[in-house]
């Protein structure tokens, strides 16, 4: 009799088990067939509360077009960008070049926020690729909104970038916006090629003054031999000290930038094309500042050129 009961439950142990095995097997099969295939590495970006990116962060949080938002492509990028595009031009050959393989021209754009800067470059006939990158992941998706023309939304996928993953890339039309901090940028992160161009409108001045240094070397590991960097800086020239010292945007004066760049040994030149008093060109906007303790800001461009190979 208790031979017969020990056979009994241990028949009825084993078609548990069995059965136990069979279902969580079946239970796996179905899972893996449901979930899609995910990419290989995680997407680490830097937090978004780090100290680099949290005050970023905040000016988002309360508008959708912060104060620094240009409506239109800046107008000196308009101004200067088809003339160095010729400077950077290939030389002419014999064999008739179609539309697509004249597209040549690499361009960065640091800090770009969701400037229509980077819809100008994208479309322009010499632009291959124009890669925007940011910290704020609200930019980059009110950026992907607003512009459907270069990025369809519902097709786009954030894939991991960089040597550490630490940028989310966003690929659209003409252009890829990576989601990290600028200072974590590598040549991994842009997939391994160099810049022709770096379009700087409000980046530089962003920043803290004691990153410059940092940023420049960043820059420098990004840019082309032969390459371009086309710096907008603001430059405070006079006012109450507080105003004179407050930020960002910072001042960033002529002798800054020399003192930032004419040393380095990658740099041909250091060009000032214009200059303009914010106070004639935008009294509108410049009230802003004269009511900070401004009274007397500029706006300048910069074409930085770097040694050929």
């Amino acid at each position: 009799m208790q031979s017969m009961l020990r056979g009994g439950l241990l028949s009825l142990l084993l078609l548990a088990v069995t059965n136990g095995y069979t279902t969580s097997t079946s239970i796996m099969s179905s899972s893996s067939q449901s979930i899609p295939e995910q990419p290989t590495s995680a997407v680490h970006p830097r937090d978004e509360s780090s100290d680099v990116l949290q005050r970023w962060s905040k000016r988002w949080e309360g508008s959708d077009t912060p104060g620094w938002h240009l409506k239109d492509a800046h107008f000196m990028l308009l101004r200067y960008f088809p003339q160095l595009m010729e400077e950077l031009k290939p030389p002419t050959t014999t064999t008739t070049c179609s539309d697509e393989t004249s597209k040549s021209v690499r361009v960065l754009v640091p800090l770009c926020g969701k400037s229509v800067d980077l819809v100008y470059l994208a479309k322009h006939d010499a632009v291959s690729e124009v890669v925007g990158v940011d910290g704020i992941q609200k930019a980059i998706d009110i950026f992907m909104d607003e512009n459907p023309d270069l990025y369809n939304k519902d097709e786009v996928l954030a894939q991991s970038s960089g040597t550490q993953n630490q940028f989310a890339k966003y690929e659209g039309k003409n252009i890829a916006m990576l989601k990290g901090d600028f200072f974590d940028l590598d040549q991994d992160a842009v997939d391994g090629s160099l810049f022709d161009v770096v379009w700087d409108r409000a980046s530089m001045v962003a920043i803290k003054p004691e990153k410059r240094e940092e940023y420049v070397k960043v820059l420098s590991q990004m840019i082309k031999p032969g390459g371009v960097i086309i710096l907008c800086a603001l430059d405070r020239r006079s006012g109450t000290e507080e105003a004179m010292a407050y930020g960002p945007p910072f001042s960033l004066p002529e002798e800054e930038i020399l003192r930032l760049f004419e040393h380095q040994d990658w740099v041909e030149s250091i060009t000032k094309m214009e200059e303009h008093d914010e106070a004639i060109t935008t009294p509108d906007a410049f009230k802003r500042w004269k009511d900070m303790g401004l009274t007397s800001l500029f706006e300048m461009l910069f074409v930085i050129r770097t040694k050929g190979a």
